[in-house]
């Protein structure tokens, strides 16, 4: 049995290190250059700290400073661009590992684990965009997915102490430290809740850091310098739940065409929100939801690349959604609507994939959906 699982799991490895060489190839076929690289959404914030630990950055410094880390270790030898990128292929072939050993934890067979563990990795495809370029997704879906292991193997340190991590790589995750303490308190586990306190040693740390730097306490709160609307006005970044699709409605096509791409994801939420309140999963719940609240209260400039983008970080709210899939369970027993569900997803996410490469580095989901808008009106 364990070198069936063995076997499995070197397939495992093989296949996303041949996805990852077809992804970056197609970047070395179009001609990307490592400026490219360099400068895409966040990265050139995370290599900055990457050659100096203290840049100023908008986010949590955790995934830059383990970049300089590793730069350090490596007496500087290689690019950041590509240390990063070379980092992050290592943490998405670990996660896919953890997540086959997760995938076991529910009596899967080894070809449904398999399965399970790949699309967890690479899926939407725009995530595996994301995951091999110079930003810290790979790593955050590495620690979501090492933290929910350690949950279902009764690791309590370790997630705490996974948590902190995860905490120190973007503002957000606080949510999930949270989420962490207040599943505890609910539990009476008075120990572990306030081991649970550790978790938020990370962004106390940075907020004093920061002040001490730029002397602004709430520096991390001042989202507005950052997150700007069109006409250069401050973005409110936070609303209500779901407020972004009555600003998606208002954009007429664009807006309808990208509350298109984000309704697989808003149904799932909303199914399996209820069904793992039913069945009481109150880790999946306190942990991933209320980071699922902030992403969908987002504001619509926000939320275009948020929602199918940070929801793979959700892994206990996400997984069960993946075994009942393959184990044809809940609203996946009907095959015709497995394969509607399934074209629907896979094509919207592969629309997307070859819009970012084609379009890279200027592309995003936002400029995707304006792009087809006029073929869209044309029909």
């Amino acid at each position: 049995m364990k070198v069936r699982e063995n076997r499995a799991i070197t397939f495992l490895v093989i296949t996303l290190l041949l996805i990852d060489v077809m992804v970056l190839g197609s970047h070395v076929i179009m001609g990307h250059t490592l400026l490219d690289f360099s400068t895409y959404g966040d990265a050139s914030e995370f290599l900055s700290l990457a050659d100096n630990f203290n840049s100023i950055s908008p986010h949590f410094p955790g995934y830059g400073w383990l970049l300089f880390l590793v730069n350090i270790i490596t007496f500087r030898f290689f690019e950041p661009a590509y240390l990063a990128v070379g980092i992050n292929i290592v943490f998405q072939i670990m996660g896919g590992i953890l997540a086959f050993w997760i995938a076991k934890l529910y009596d899967t067979d080894d070809h449904k684990a398999l399965f399970i563990a790949v699309l967890i990795v690479i899926f939407p495809f725009q995530n595996l965009f994301l995951t091999l370029l110079p930003l810290s997704d790979s790593f955050k879906l590495f620690l979501s997915l090492a933290i929910f292991y350690c949950y279902k193997t009764r690791k309590e340190m370790l997630v705490i102490i996974l948590t902190a991590i995860l905490v120190s790589t973007r503002n957000a995750f606080v949510l999930s430290a949270f989420g962490l303490s207040l599943l505890y308190l609910c539990e009476r586990r008075y120990r572990l809740f306030f081991l649970s306190l550790m978790a938020y040693m990370p962004p106390i740390a940075f907020v004093l850091y920061r002040y001490v730097q730029v002397g602004d306490l709430f520096y991390y709160l001042n989202v507005d310098r950052y997150y700007m609307t069109v006409d250069g006005t401050p973005a409110n970044i936070v609303r209500f739940p779901f407020y972004f699709i009555i600003q998606l409605l208002q954009q007429s096509t664009v807006g309808l065409l990208s509350l298109l791409y984000q309704f697989p994801y808003l149904f799932l939420i909303i199914i399996y929100g209820y069904r793992l309140l039913k069945k009481r999963d109150y880790f999946a719940i306190f942990f991933s939801g209320l980071l699922i609240i902030f992403l969908i209260s987002s504001d619509a400039r926000f939320a275009y690349a948020t929602i199918s983008r940070y929801l793979a970080f959700c892994v206990p709210f996400i997984f069960p959604i993946y075994l009942d899939i393959f184990q044809k369970n809940f609203i996946f027993q009907n095959k015709y609507f497995r394969i509607l569900f399934s074209v629907y997803v896979l094509s919207l996410s592969f629309a997307t994939l070859v819009y970012s490469l084609m379009n890279f580095p200027e592309s995003n989901l936002s400029d995707f959906i304006r792009n087809i808008k006029p073929k869209f009106l044309s029909l």
